[in-house]
């Protein structure tokens, strides 16, 4: 499957797909999601598809971002998952985020950053796929005309499992290596789909920003079938470290061959007046088909 992804909005940074954009980020346990090996690597193998897609963003700031991923969990006894993103900010400078080295005469309105994040997943499935294994690895890297440049790692395992043709569940470590001044952060993920028309997930997030004082989220996400060809998806995220709350909101059409088109929404709420259009919202569009 081929997937192509316009993203326009504030916030393009996620650059999430129209899919999980209409979960609001539910998709942990989701194997259908070609992105989930970089949050929930185990759930790869839960299923079976051999994708590839492409996003491209535009928003706030003058930035631009594309994203190039692909996941195989069915030519191999292994699933592997990578992806590629990258975009170009521009975003307003404060004396907070100026270099002390900045001449007298330098008055930049806006400090010109590009950040790269690569990630690349590999999963295992045993006992058809009552158990399997994942494991992540992100390398960002931020460069800019300002600010200083910076590179940090972030390395995942998790596990998974598949009940029978209905229920998923997936358990995932992130920041399990000391190698940068991250919170380790752990995800419960469920996702139970009674029939081929209708799914429901649940994703419980842990961010041990101490010892002492972790902070829990979460992320609940459904979707149905009006008809054969017509998935409407919706969800709401509370990120418990950041103190935000958004929903999601999705829908899409298919036709019997694979092509589809969807359409995902996300909006910020419980923090000043909604709106479809502004600071943290975005929209995405996607067509896919296969090959």
């Amino acid at each position: 499957m081929l997937g192509i992804i316009l993203c326009l909005g504030t916030d393009a940074w996620a650059l999430d797909s129209a899919t999980t954009t209409g979960f609001a980020g539910a998709v942990r346990a989701n194997p259908t999601v070609a992105s989930v090996h970089e949050s929930a690597p185990a759930t790869m193998s839960l299923g079976q598809q051999y994708t590839v897609g492409a996003t491209g963003a535009i928003s706030q700031f003058d930035e631009l971002g594309f994203r190039i991923e692909g996941m195989d969990s069915e030519t191999a006894s292994f699933a592997l998952g990578i992806s590629y993103v990258r975009d170009t900010t521009n975003y307003p400078t404060t004396d907070d985020n100026l270099p002390g080295w900045k001449t007298p005469d330098e008055d930049p309105s806006t400090d010109t950053s590009r950040n790269t994040d690569f990630a690349i997943g590999l999963a295992m499935g045993w006992a058809q796929d009552l158990i399997s294994g994942g494991v992540t690895l992100h390398r960002y890297s931020t460069k800019a005309t300002y600010a200083e440049d910076g590179v940090s790692w972030n390395v995942g395992v998790g596990v998974g499992s598949k009940l029978g043709e209905q229920v998923t569940l997936s358990l995932t470590g992130m920041n399990v290596l000391p190698i940068d001044d991250e919170p380790f952060t752990m995800a419960l993920a469920g996702r139970v789909a009674p029939s081929d028309i209708a799914s429901f997930e649940l994703d419980l997030v842990s961010d041990f920003t101490t010892d002492d004082h972790p902070t829990f989220g979460a992320a609940v996400g459904g979707e149905m079938y009006l008809l054969s060809f017509l998935p409407i998806r919706a969800g709401f995220e509370h990120d418990a470290t950041f103190q935000k709350n958004a929903i999601g909101f999705g829908f899409g059409a298919k036709d019997s061959n694979g092509a589809s088109v969807q359409y995902g929404f996300h909006a910020p709420v419980g923090d000043g007046p909604f709106t479809v259009w502004g600071t943290e919202t975005w929209h995405t569009l996607e067509i896919s088909a296969k090959l």
